[in-house]
Formats: C-alpha cells, structure tokens, sequence
C-alpha cells in the first residue's frame, strides 16, 4: 500500500514539480539558438471567426497595420458559419485587399483549412480575431524561418494579471507559467504546440488535419516530424482583447484542449517512441500526456491514502493535504459563485478544475467523441 501511495504521489507530482525542474536546468546546460535573418517570404495572415461582429474590425485593421510589405501580404478571413454581421464586415474591407471565404458551421481547424487553400503565401499566419499585435510582429516571425531547422514560430501571449474571478486569475497565472515553460522549451531545441492565438508556419511544412484535430497543436508535431522545430519568439508579444472566460467557457475550453490534446497525440504518436526520438519523445510526455493523468492519480491517491492512514496513522498528513487542497478548491468556487475575490483560494480552484476538465477531455478522446465547432465568448 506505501508503495502504491508513494508510486502515485510521484506521478501526480512529476509534470510540475520533476519535469519542470529537469527542463529549465537542461535548457541553460544546452542551448539550440535561432539563426535569425532579414527575410521577407509572401505571407497569408489567415483569420477565422465565429460571430465576432464585435472586434473583427479592429482586428482587421491592427492585421493591416503591420509593417510589412503590402505587395508580399495577404488577408483571409474565413467566415465560420457567423450568424451576425461578421461577414458584412469583413466584405467592407474587399477593397483593402481582405478577401472573405464563406464556410457552413465546420470548426476551426476546417476553417483554417479554408483560408489555407484560398492563400498562397509562403509562409502561414495564423491568428485569432481578439490577438492584437505590434506592426512589427509578422516582419519579426519571420526572421526565424531564416534558419531551415525552424518549421513554426510561436509569440508570447500577454494575459495581464487576471480579472477579478477565481477562474480569470486562476488562469493568468497558469497561463504566465506556461509561457515561462514554453521559453524555456524553445531554448532547448522545440516547443510542443504553437500559441492559437498566432502563430506562423511554412506551407512546406503544413498537411491538412483532421477537422476535429486541434491545428496548433497538430501542426507543430506534424513539423518536428519533418526535421522542423517551433520556437518562440519573445520579443513578439500578443495582447488578448477579449475579457476573461466564466467558469462554464473554462471548464469547456479545457476539455477541448485536453481532447484536442489526446487526439494530436495519435495523430504523431511516432514521435513518442523514444528508440527513435530520445528525449524529445520523454519531453512530449511529460508536458502533455503526464498532465493530462494527473486526475487519474489525484482520484486513486484519495483512497489510497486512507487506507494507508487507518493501518499507519503517521500516513494521515496525506489525507489532511489533499483534504485541505479539495476544501481550498471549494471555498474558490464558491467565492466565484458569489463574486468575491478569497486570497490564493484561486491555485486550488483552478488547479482542480483543470485536471476535472481533463478528465473529461480523456474520457471523449477516448470515447471517440469529436467537438470541432467552438462558442465565442461576449
């Protein structure tokens, strides 16, 4: 029973505590620079949207805003089945060059597929309607690609310091760890997964995914496999637009990137085969498929270490620990209910309701359950 307690103990505890700590220690030992240089490839900036009547202008012009030359640049907003006058929008900037596809309700990762075939840029630029960048932001992407081991070029994304709900400063701050992973991942050699909200790839390195396939995720596996990296670039900083998601759109959201996740993972599971890829392989497993288990061991440690505890009673430490994390979990969700900020009861909130999102996101992938559409948030 110790033996069991401590097994699950280590494998809830690795993707944060043991990974982490293997990574950033590794990533300052070797270092895989990114020869950068003054290239200026055609660009497709490929845009979807799903009722987004509200910010698409404003995302249009930020998009032909940037510095960079008009005659090598091309706008395609994708209409994924809008309901409102987002396509009335994007048909006012016909003559600035913008052109509109029109789908049924298909998806995003469909949508994009769209706007990949209506383009014929060299290089994909793929961002989100409510992702606001500086004018320099696509001449800087493309920089990267001036090195051939560069298949896709990531940003960092800049989610403030989260609202005021436990859910929007639980995902702040998760989200600010994740960016300082992703750098340090970049560093070494790749990152796992592009940020949806831009990111650019070589057509050369584009394959269509399946619709239901989360595209940012899928793409840059798809890349690696071809002897192509993604980096981050640091000095390009996205700002989201949009404000923070309720508990229901989280919860969801999770899922989907958990299922998504799973079903990206299938799709290149050669590259788990560490005969074949080394550490890149032990590095994909523990920042994606170790994660999204933690549940799993989180729902056996429980009772587990109650049965430890009544045989030895030294062992009910563990049973108070997770006790008081579940508790904390609770007092965050009810302070979310009731609009009242309660001080770090958000880590436990949002921490919880994460892995219980990625339960569920395993349990549909597993299933054999597809989501491709998503719902825009007001």
């Amino acid at each position: 029973m110790a033996a069991a307690f401590w097994g699950l103990v280590v494998l809830a505890a690795y993707p944060y505590l043991v990974y982490p700590v293997l990574l950033v220690g590794y990533s300052y030992l070797r270092r895989r620079p990114v020869r950068r240089g003054p290239v200026l490839p055609s660009v497709a900036v490929v845009i979807t949207a799903y009722n987004e009547e509200k910010h698409l202008a404003a995302k249009l012009d930020n998009v032909l805003a940037l510095d960079y030359p008009r005659e090598r640049r091309e706008v395609v907003v994708v209409s994924d089945g809008a309901t409102d006058g987002t396509e009335a929008v994007a048909a006012g900037y016909a003559g600035r060059g913008v052109k509109l596809v029109v789908l049924p309700r298909s998806g995003k990762t469909a949508a994009q597929q769209a706007g990949v075939e209506a383009s014929k840029g060299e290089v994909l630029l793929f961002t989100d309607v409510t992702a606001h960048c500086r004018p320099e932001a696509a001449r800087l992407l493309v920089e990267n690609l001036a090195d051939e081991s560069v298949g896709a070029v990531s940003v960092r994304v800049d989610f403030g310091e989260g609202g005021g709900s436990q859910t929007e400063r639980g995902l702040g701050l998760r989200q600010r760890y994740d960016n300082y992973l992703r750098g340090r991942m970049s560093a070494l050699y790749t990152m796992f997964g592009a940020s949806g909200a831009m990111y650019a790839l070589r057509r050369s390195a584009y394959r269509p995914p399946p619709p239901e396939a989360t595209s940012d995720f899928v793409s840059s596996l798809w890349a690696l496999e071809q002897g192509q990296r993604t980096v981050l670039d640091e000095r390009v900083v996205v700002r989201m637009v949009r404000g923070g998601p309720s508990l229901e759109a989280e919860y969801a959201r999770r899922v989907r990137i958990v299922q998504g996740g799973v079903e990206g993972l299938m799709l290149a599971r050669g590259l788990l085969n560490p005969l074949r890829w080394g550490g890149l392989a032990l590095s994909l497993v523990s920042s994606r498929l170790a994660r999204y288990l933690v549940g799993v061991w989180m729902l056996a440690l429980l009772p587990v270490s109650l049965a430890l505890a009544a045989a030895q009673p030294a062992y009910w430490w563990a049973v108070g620990a997770q006790a008081l994390c579940y508790l904390g979990a609770l007092g965050g969700w009810l302070g979310e209910r009731a609009g009242v900020r309660l001080a770090a009861l958000h880590v436990p909130f949002y921490f919880c309701l994460v892995h219980l999102a990625a339960l569920a996101g395993l349990g549909r992938a597993l299933a054999g359950k597809q989501v491709a559409t998503w719902e825009t948030r007001r």
